[in-house]
Formats: structure tokens, sequence, C-alpha cells
């Protein structure tokens, strides 16, 4: 069974494995063994510096390019070649043409001018650089990516079940609700219709996002936030349909007649609430829905004045 601290915690932090980094550390040990192999090519207290580093955990992708630079520093030449094609190998994959052609125009100059071991470690370390930060900014992207999907559907899932249970209060009993109950109706519809807005727009959000981005987006804060712009947003539509503003802008089969009474027959009543359920559900999903209603009363206010 799942603790329920687990799933608590997961909330703001995450445990995944990372299938990647394990193998790039076991590359690492790999060349860090063949190194060792060869006698006096280690200074004790690098050694010492690598082995914790191999030992810390979590593994980090941080602690991975300290490895790497000390390997770089102490391996021979024909190890830098190896490395070198490695990395070219890497960059070409993850940056552009341009880049990749320069650093290898820069390794092919070295080699034809039969460069030594300092001119490669300087190219080596520079491509590492560049690299591990390209690196380290994915597994940020990757951490703060799933963050926002957990907490999205967290978010969600309570919206959900705070509108199911005010629409089995108003409809399961068969009660028609007062002026203050339908208030609480469409606050619980407006903020399903603005969580169901963030789960459906996280994906492409999070394909096209910065780094930057992700650090917003993945944020309790700016998901309650956006939530409660749909409540708003909900509510203010509530109160536009009772006013009567909307009437002469809208057919009048789309708009539910307010306040709703149980003078009327009740399915004609249970008709109109269905009606603001989706109203309500509409302006919290959207976030120019409501913009452009009170643009549409503007303009009703402002061609009546003159």
């Amino acid at each position: 069974m799942t603790d329920s601290n687990d799933i608590m915690s997961t909330l703001f932090r995450t445990k995944h494995p990372n299938n990647l980094l394990q193998m790039y550390f076991n590359n690492l040990l790999v060349e860090y063994d063949c190194i060792c192999a060869k006698k006096d090519c280690l200074p004790p207290t690098i050694a010492a510096k690598i082995d914790e580093l191999f030992e810390a955990k979590p593994l980090s992708w941080f602690n991975a390019y300290k490895i790497e630079q000390y390997l770089s520093h102490c391996c021979d030449e024909e190890m830098l070649d190896v490395d070198l094609k490695r990395e070219l190998v890497a960059y070409r994959k993850h940056f552009a043409v341009d880049a990749y052609e320069h650093y290898q125009s820069e390794y092919e100059t070295i080699s034809n001018n039969q460069g030594g071991a300092t001119e490669k470690r300087s190219l080596l370390l520079r491509m590492q650089s560049e690299l591990h930060a390209f690196y380290m900014k994915r597994a940020e992207c990757y951490e703060y990516g799933l963050l926002a999907r957990v907490r999205v559907s967290f978010n969600f899932m309570f919206a959900l079940t705070l509108f199911i249970t005010s629409l089995m209060y108003t409809f399961y009993y068969q009660h028609i609700p007062t002026s203050s109950e339908m208030i609480v109706l469409v606050f619980t519809t407006g903020y399903l219709g603005a969580s169901f807005s963030l789960l459906v727009g996280l994906r492409s959000q999070i394909a096209h996002a910065s780094v930057e981005d992700l650090k917003i987006i993945h944020r309790p804060s700016f998901i309650v936030k956006r939530s409660f712009i749909g409540v708003g947003a909900a509510i203010t539509t509530y109160f536009l349909l009772q006013s009567g503003f909307l009437t002469n802008m809208l057919a009048k089969s789309l708009l539910p007649e307010l306040p709703i009474s149980d003078s009327k027959p009740l399915i004609d009543s249970y008709l109109n609430i269905s009606k603001l359920i989706i109203w309500s559900f509409i302006a919290g999903f959207s976030e120019m829905f409501v913009p452009k209603l009170l643009s549409g009363v503007e303009s009703r206010f402002t061609s009546s004045a003159k």
C-alpha cells in the first residue's frame, strides 16, 4: 500500500528513475576504471574525490560533470581522442549544425597540425561544459514538467470532487437552489472549467515552454491563481446573465432564465440549471470568453449613452 505521505510529497517533489543519467555514470565508471588500470596516472587525492562523487546519492548531472572534468585532466592523449569523438557525436545530436561544424573543424585543425594533449584537452573541456549545461537544463525541464502534471492533475481532481458534490446536492435531492446556493454551483463549475483548461493545455505548454516558463507553470500559486480567475469569470457571467445585459446580444434559447424558482415545472428548472452550468464552465475554461462578453456590454452602454 502506498504511504499517503509519499503521495502528498509528490505534489512538491518528484521521485523518478533517470536511466540516461545512470547510463552516463556507468560510462564514466568504465573510463575511470581504464584510467586507474594504468599505474600512477591518478593522484590519490583526485581518486578519492572521484570515488566520493560516484558514491554520492542521488545521482546528479552536476556530479557527473565534476567527474568528467577530473577524468579529462587525468587521461592521456589517446583517451582524449576517444572522448573528443564521443562528445562530437553528442554535440551533433543536441546542438545546431553550425555549432557542431565549428568544433569539428577545430578538432580537425588540431589533429592535422599534430596538436598535443593541451589543445585537445582544452577543446574537450569546452564541449563538456556546454553539453552538461544542456543535460542539466533538460533534467530541470523534465522535473518541472513532471511536477506540473502531478499538481495540475491533483487540482483537476479536487475541482471535480467539489463540482460533483454541489451537483449531487442540487439534482440528487431534487432541490431548487437558492441564490446563495446557485453561487456555490457557479463557483465549483467555473473552478472545474479552469482546471480542465489547465489540464488539456498542459501538454502543449510543456512541449514549447522554456525552463523559466516551467518554473512558473509548476508552482501551486500559478495553478491556484489560474483556477480562481476561472471562478471569477464564472461568477461574472452569472451576474451578467441574471442582469439581462446579454438578452439582446445572444439567442434567447441559449440563455438560462434567472432567477430559477420552484414555481415552474421541475424539468424547466433543471434545464435552466444545466444551461447555467454550461455557461459557467465555458467562462472558467476560456480566458477570453468573459472579456469578450464585457466588451460587448461596454459597446452597448457606449452606444446607448450617445
